[in-house]
């Protein structure tokens, strides 16, 4: 199973957080996972089972900004452009700097928060990746991942295995899926020449946020005893 959630089994060991984590809000999208998984949820909540090896992949909260706004200028849900304002008001989201502090900084920290936190409590079965390392080094960290779960790539009938996933997930191969069939991997947006697999650059986020930004997401991040320099940024 693959998608965006929460991590199995976190609500019940936010401990002191609970409190702050309820007064956020997510984004649509950030959880919608922990739906699709329904009553299976519970094969990947290490308190319940505790076989459960779980893989997050998490990218740099500045260039997730950016990357999620660049998506949602022409998804096919255009709800997502928007947000309400304290006067119950419509209001378009005309920025990355915007929609990090409207929307985008709090589904971060929901989720994000929750895998660390079960990460320190059940480190055997959390495997945490960084996408900044992924991108540098698909080879040895896919290599890692799989391990993670139980698999041997290194086993004779795995290697050749092994070697076409690395060549069928890269980037050019993607791309070239999105090229053969017409239109982005989510099928989600209105123009066909649109592609989820982009650049995938680090530090995009650089053309997007001031350091006046910088300091009001370091702020709310420390809230939870979450830092920047947690994080790959360049």
């Amino acid at each position: 199973m693959t998608g965006h959630c929460i991590c199995p089994g976190s609500l019940e060991n936010l401990d002191n957080y609970m409190m702050a984590w309820n007064d956020l809000d997510f984004a649509e999208g950030f959880n919608g996972a922990t739906a699709l998984l329904g009553e299976n949820l519970k094969l990947f909540d290490p308190p319940k089972n505790r076989d459960a090896k779980l893989v997050y992949v998490y990218r740099n909260p500045l260039d997730q900004a950016v990357s999620y706004f660049r998506h949602m200028q022409n998804h096919k849900n255009q709800d997502l452009k928007y947000y309400t304002n304290l006067n119950d008001k419509k209001c378009l989201v005309a920025s990355v700097s915007e929609y990090v502090f409207v929307a985008g900084l709090d589904s971060y920290i929901k989720q994000y928060l929750t895998w660390k936190l079960m990460k320190e409590k059940y480190y055997n079965n959390i495997f945490l990746i960084k996408y900044e390392e992924l991108v540098r080094n698909p080879i040895s960290i896919f290599k890692k991942a799989l391990l993670h779960l139980g698999h041997d790539v290194d086993k004779t009938k795995n290697q050749e295995l092994f070697a076409q996933a690395i060549r069928l997930s890269s980037k050019d191969s993607m791309k070239n899926i999105e090229n053969l069939i017409g239109h982005a991997l989510g099928n989600d947006q209105i123009v066909s020449s649109e592609r989820h697999v982009r650049d995938g650059l680090i530090g995009k986020w650089k053309n997007h946020l001031s350091q006046s930004d910088l300091i009001e997401i370091e702020k709310r991040l420390s809230r939870f005893y979450i830092s920047l320099s947690e994080f790959t940024l360049e």
